[in-house]
């Protein structure tokens, strides 16, 4: 049995070892947290964030003429944000950068 989404598995793992504890009961949508570093900190040394469980807004997928969306209980972000993807913008390449 795996913890989360498969292909986030190396970051997990990674946010496991930053000291980051699972939610006690663990589901197929656990939140990870936040992980920053910066020049200034230095990138050796992140920083995790947890958001609180009341601040995170999920949508659950339907269909309105097929109700098997429904029993696959599926979910969405409600502002859905990737921040692991890098962007090079006029010759500066920008680690993570947040888009909706």
């Amino acid at each position: 049995s795996i913890m989360g989404d498969p292909v986030n598995l190396e970051f997990t793992s990674f946010c496991v070892d930053l000291g980051w504890k699972a939610p006690f009961e663990k589901s197929d949508f656990d939140v990870l947290p936040i992980v920053i570093s910066d020049r200034d900190l230095g990138h050796n040394c992140p920083q995790v964030f947890n958001l609180p469980r009341e601040t995170i807004l999920e949508v659950h997928i339907e269909h309105p003429d097929h109700d098997l969306f429904s029993m696959l209980n599926m979910r969405w972000y409600g502002i859905p944000a990737i921040s692991n993807i890098g962007v090079d913008i006029g010759g500066i390449y920008y680690q993570t950068c947040p888009f909706r």
